[in-house]
C-alpha cells in the first residue's frame, strides 16, 4: 500500500476519531459481509445438491408421461384436436412465492391444480382409464419441471449474489479497511509528532521561566544593601 493510497485528510484529533469509528465500522461491515458470504456459499451447496436429484425424476416422469400419453392415443385414437377445441381456461397456474436468504430474494414456484377438469367426459367409450392415468403422469411432470425451475433460478441468483458479496468482501479487505489504516496510523504518527513539539516547547519555556525567576531573585538580593547606604548617607547629612 503506497501512502499516496491514503485518505486525503488533515491530521487532527476530531479526524482520528472519525477514522476511528469509520475503521471500526468497516471492520462490522466485512465480518457481516463475511457471514453473508457463508449463507449463500451454504445455500448453493445445498440447491447444487438437489439439482441432479431432481433432473433426473424430471427425465423418468417425462418418459412416464409420454408412455401414458402413447397409450391413450393407441386405445383411443388421437384426442389432440378434440382436447384443443375444449380449452377454455388453464386448469394447472403456477404461483410463486418469495424466500429470504442473508438480504437475497429467491423466488419459488407451485403448480396449482384448480380442479377445473374439462375433459372429465373425454373417452368414456374407450380408454378412459388410460386418459386419467395419463392426467396423473402429465401432473407429476408438471410438479418435478416446477421443482426444476425452481432450482435453477434459485442456483443462477445465488451465484450471481454470491459473486458480488464475494467482490465486496475482497474490496473491504484488500482496498477500504488497508487504507483508512494507513490514513489513521499517518494521523497517529503526526499527532505524536505535533505533541512531542508541544512536550519540547512547553519544557523550553519552563526552563526560560525559570532562569528569568532565578535572576530576578538574584537582582533583588543585591538591591536592599544599596538602599539601607544611601539611608545612612541621608540621616548622617542631616
Amino acid at each position: 500500500m503506497l501512502a499516496s493510497e491514503r485518505l486525503p485528510i488533515f491530521p487532527s484529533k476530531g479526524n482520528q476519531r472519525y477514522l476511528m469509528q469509520r475503521l471500526q465500522g468497516a471492520r462490522k461491515g466485512y465480518m457481516l459481509l463475511k457471514k453473508k458470504a457463508d449463507a449463500l456459499n451454504f445455500r448453493f451447496r445445498l440447491i447444487c445438491t438437489n439439482l441432479e436429484s431432481t433432473r433426473d425424476n424430471v427425465n423418468e416422469l417425462l418418459r412416464a408421461a409420454a408412455l401414458s400419453l402413447a397409450e391413450v392415443k393407441y386405445v383411443a385414437g388421437d384426442i389432440g384436436p378434440v382436447v384443443m377445441e375444449k380449452v377454455d381456461v388453464a386448469r394447472i397456474t403456477v404461483e410463486h412465492s418469495t424466500e429470504n436468504i442473508a438480504g437475497v430474494t429467491l423466488l419459488k414456484f407451485k403448480a396449482c391444480d384448480n380442479d377445473h377438469d374439462t375433459y372429465k367426459y373425454l373417452c368414456l367409450a374407450r380408454g378412459g382409464q388410460q386418459l386419467a392415468l395419463c392426467k396423473k403422469a402429465y401432473k407429476k411432470a408438471i410438479d418435478s419441471l416446477t421443482e426444476l425451475s425452481t432450482i435453477y433460478l434459485g442456483i443462477r441468483t445465488l451465484a450471481e449474489s454470491v459473486r458480488s458479496n464475494q467482490k465486496r468482501v475482497l474490496v473491504m479487505e484488500q482496498i477500504i479497511i488497508p487504507r483508512v489504516e494507513l490514513t489513521l496510523s499517518y494521523i497517529n504518527s503526526e499527532l505524536e509528532e505535533i505533541d512531542r513539539e508541544d512536550f519540547f516547547r512547553i519544557k523550553k519555556i519552563k526552563t526560560k521561566k525559570r532562569q528569568e525567576d532565578e535572576e530576578d531573585g538574584l537582582q533583588e538580593k543585591m538591591e536592599p544593601p544599596t538602599r539601607i547606604c544611601n539611608t545612612l548617607d541621608e540621616l548622617s547629612e542631616t
